[in-house]
């Protein structure tokens, strides 16, 4: 069980010592995990347009907590900063639950983080949730909104799934993903995902694990800007051993901006 960053992102800014790509069969996964922007309370913002606004207005005077570094929580808001044009100073901490801690504290102004792990602070006289960095708004916290209602086309997703040895024979991959698959549609285990801003969705594979298995791309970095074929897709998924069908999700997770 992982997220997918373990399996898209850490292997792009870390040396692992095995190619998840190659030594990993996609399962099914879980749900969508969200995460959301939380701004220290006694800040003169109250959105995350007052906020940039603030932090353009105070450049290198403001700072964000990140989960330890090389991963979404630290390219996140970096990837945001970016697009906004503001300069925000970086302060890492060991873990979700210290980074929280610090903006509970006072001692930054921001952090991006799980929405399972901010939900609870939403009611806080400490912090504030300012935004969701999903596509949509999510059904847990429908009155905050979202990064893209700012700056469109910003989102920032992951999901939590499965995966097993390549070498597993796929009797067994098809039977934990029919296991999995059925007790996530349950409706007590549903509901309880989404309290906690985990959304369903259909199976989901990653283009580099299918592409890297079908040998698509010889071994090359992947573009994502080239949009996969349906023969690709129908190789890759054989290849994979994956059945897709109509109202599967294929999900191209690794983001234009890191092949720079």
């Amino acid at each position: 069980f992982a997220a997918s960053s373990m399996v898209t992102l850490t292997p792009q800014v870390q040396k692992l010592d095995f190619d998840p790509a190659k030594e990993l069969v996609p399962i099914t996964n879980v749900g969508t995990g969200t995460q959301m922007i939380a701004i220290k309370r006694s800040l003169p913002a109250k959105t995350l347009p007052e906020f940039l606004a603030y932090a353009k207005a105070n450049p290198g005077k403001l700072n964000f907590s990140v989960a330890g570094t090389q991963n979404i929580s630290q390219l996140a808001p970096a990837l945001l900063f970016a697009r906004a044009g503001v300069n925000i100073v970086m302060v890492p901490a060991r873990s979700e639950p210290a980074a929280i801690s610090d903006l509970l504290a006072g001692n930054v102004d921001l952090y991006f983080g799980n929405s399972s792990s901010l939900l609870p602070y939403r009611d806080s006289d400490k912090i504030r949730l300012i935004a969701v960095r999903t596509a949509q708004r999510i059904p847990a916290a429908p009155d905050i909104p979202t990064v893209a209602e700012t700056l469109p086309g910003f989102e920032f997703s992951s999901w939590n799934g499965f995966l097993a040895p390549a070498q597993t024979p796929e009797p067994i991959v098809s039977t934990i993903r029919a296991e999995v698959t059925a007790f996530v549609k349950k409706p007590e285990i549903s509901q309880r995902l989404i309290k906690l801003g985990i959304e369903h969705a259909p199976p989901m594979i990653t283009r580099g694990v299918l592409l890297d298995l079908a040998g698509l791309d010889g071994g090359a970095h992947l573009n994502p800007g080239r949009a996969i074929t349906p023969d690709e897709l129908k190789r890759a998924a054989t290849a994979a051993r994956v059945a897709i069908g109509p109202g599967d999700i294929v999900v191209f997770q690794l983001p234009n901006w890191l092949e720079a």
